[in-house]
C-alpha cells in the first residue's frame, strides 16, 4: 500500500510505501507476525526508535518511527507476511537510549513464537538487527553466548549475557560458591581474588548446551598489576568530554566511561588486571570541534606507550600486555570500512570505500600472524572456518590508509 502527497512546497511530491495487506481469500497467503519494542525511561523524553523490515531481495516492507515518553512507554505493530527471508533493523535515534534492561528492549512474534536476534546488542548499543523466516529455511544464525562484566564504582559487578536464543535461561556461576540466573544479573564477591565467572544456558535449538566464561579481578591489588591510562587536553574545554570505554583480553572483558570536566584538563582511568595481552578501544567525542588529546598509558606505573591524537578522530585502539609479550601499539584512526558479521563464525565480509587492492592480516591478541592475503576493493569475503575461537585484531591497509578493527570468532 503506497501513499503519495504533493502541495505547492512539494510540487514534484512525496511518495512512502508500507508491507502487503492482504484482504479476504488471500488471507492464508501471508503468516502474521507482531513486534514489540517497551521503553523503560523514567523521566524526559520522547526517545525515537526506527524500524525497518525488508525482504531478502532488498524490498521494503514497512517501516516506521516509535516515539516514547514517560507517558506513552509502549509501541507495538503487526504485519502479515508471504513466505519468503526478512529482516528488521530496529535502531534508537537517542544516543542516551540503548537496548539494554534500563532503557530499551524489543521482541518479534512469528505466529506467536519470539525470533532470536542476529546481531546486538552489545553493551552500548543502539541497533538490533532480526533475521526470520517464513515458511523458509532462511539459514538461521549458529547457538552463542556473549557475555560482558561490568565494574561499578561501589565495588560491586554487573553481568550481562546475550544468548543466541533469546528465551533461554542463562545460569551463572560466579566462581564463589554462589550462582544466579538471568540475563542481567548484579553481584557482589565478598572476599579479594581472581574469579572465573561462567554462564551457561541450553535450549531446544541449542540443546548441547553453550558455555563461555570471563575473569575478573577482585579486590586486592597484590593480584593484580595496575594499569593508569591518562588523558590530557591539550585546548581549554568549555563543556565535559565524556569518553566509552572497552578493554578485550584471553579471558576477560570490562567496559565502562571517564568524563573529562570542563574545569580540568586531565583525567584517569585505573584499572588492575592479571598477566596477560588485551586490547583498549576508547571512543573519543570527535566532531568538528573536538580538539587534541595527549594520552599516556602507565603499567605498573613504568610508561608504557603516549602519543598526539588529532582533532577528528573517532577513537584510538591500544594494544598492550600486562608481565606478558604482546604486539604492543597504540593507533588513532577514523573507520572507514565496514566489517560483518560480529560476532562471526564462517566468513567476514569486508566492504571498503575504494576499488584498489587492499592487504588484510588477521592477528591474534599475541601479535602473531594468523592469516593474511590481497584482496581487490570493494567487497570481498575472508575465510574464518578454520580459525579458533577468540578475539582477534583484523588490520586492513588500502590507499595509504591503515586501519584496524577488533573481530570476535565464535564456534
Amino acid at each position: 500500500m503506497c501513499a503519495y502527497y504533493t502541495s505547492p512546497l512539494c510540487p514534484e511530491g512525496v511518495e512512502l510505501c508500507t508491507q502487503d495487506f492482504y484482504v479476504g481469500d488471500c488471507e492464508g497467503e501471508c503468516t502474521p507476525i507482531s513486534f514489540a519494542i517497551d521503553s523503560f525511561i523514567e523521566e524526559g523524553g520522547p526517545v525515537a526508535v526506527t524500524w525497518e523490515l525488508s525482504n531478502d531481495e532488498g524490498t521494503f516492507n514497512g517501516s516506521g518511527v516509535a516515539q516514547f515518553s514517560i507517558n506513552d512507554p509502549f509501541y507495538d505493530g503487526e504485519a502479515c507476511l508471504p513466505d519468503g527471508c526478512y529482516t528488521m533493523v530496529i535502531e534508537s535515534m537517542d544516543e542516551n537510549a540503548i537496548f539494554n534492561e534500563e532503557s530499551l528492549s524489543s521482541a518479534i512474534f512469528v505466529n506467536g513464537e519470539q525470533v532470536n536476534y542476529s546481531w546486538g546488542p552489545e553493551y552500548g548499543d543502539h541497533t538490533l538487527t532480526y533475521q526470520f523466516g517464513i515458511n523458509s529455511d532462511c539459514g538461521e544464525e549458529d547457538c552463542y553466548l556473549e557475555i560482558a562484566a561490568i565494574p561499578q564504582e561501589d565495588g560491586s559487578w554487573y553481568f550481562e549475557a546475550f544468548p543466541s536464543n533469546p528465551n533461554a535461561t542463562v545460569v551463572w556461576n560466579f566462581g564463589d560458591g554462589t550462582d544466579a540466573s538471568g540475563l542481567y544479573v548484579p553481584h557482589i564477591f565478598e572476599n579479594p581474588g581472581i574469579y572465573e565467572v561462567c554462564a551457561y544456558f541450553e535450549s531446544e535449538d541449542c540443546p548441547e548446551g553453550v558455555l563461555q566464561c570471563v575473569t575478573v579481578v577482585v579486590g586486592d591489588e597484590n593480584d593484580c598489576t595496575p594499569v593508569t591510562l591518562i588523558i590530557s587536553a591539550l585546548e581549554v574545554i568549555e563543556e565535559n568530554m565524556v569518553f566509552n570505554w572497552t578493554l578485550e583480553g584471553d579471558g576477560e572483558t570490562q567496559y565502562g566511561e571517564f568524563v573529562l570536566h570542563a574545569e580540568c584538563q586531565s583525567t584517569v582511568l585505573h584499572l588492575c588486571l592479571i598477566n596477560g595481552c588485551f586490547v583498549l578501544d576508547l571512543d573519543l567525542p570527535g566532531g568538528e570541534e573536538s580538539i587534541p588529546l595527549w594520552v599516556t598509558m602507565l603499567i605498573d606505573n613504568q610508561l608504557e606507550e603516549e602519543m598526539y591524537v588529532e582533532p577528528g578522530t573517532d577513537s584510538i585502539v591500544i594494544d598492550f600486555g600486562v608481565n606478558t609479550d604482546c604486539f604492543n601499539s597504540i593507533e588513532e584512526y577514523q573507520i572507514e570500512s565496514n566489517v560483518y558479521p560480529i560476532p562471526a563464525s564462517s566468513d567476514l565480509t569486508v566492504e571498503v570505500p575504494t576499488t584498489h587492492n587492499v592487504n588484510w592480516t588477521l592477528r591474534n591478541l599475541s601479535g602473531a600472524i594468523v592469516a593474511q592475503n590481497l584482496a581487490i576493493g570493494g567487497v570481498f569475503n575472508i575465510s574464518i572456518g578454520d580459525v579458533a575461537q577468540g578475539l582477534y585484531i583484523l588490520e586492513l591497509q588500502h590507499d595509504g590508509v591503515f586501519e584496524r578493527q577488533r573481530i570476535q570468532i565464535i564456534r
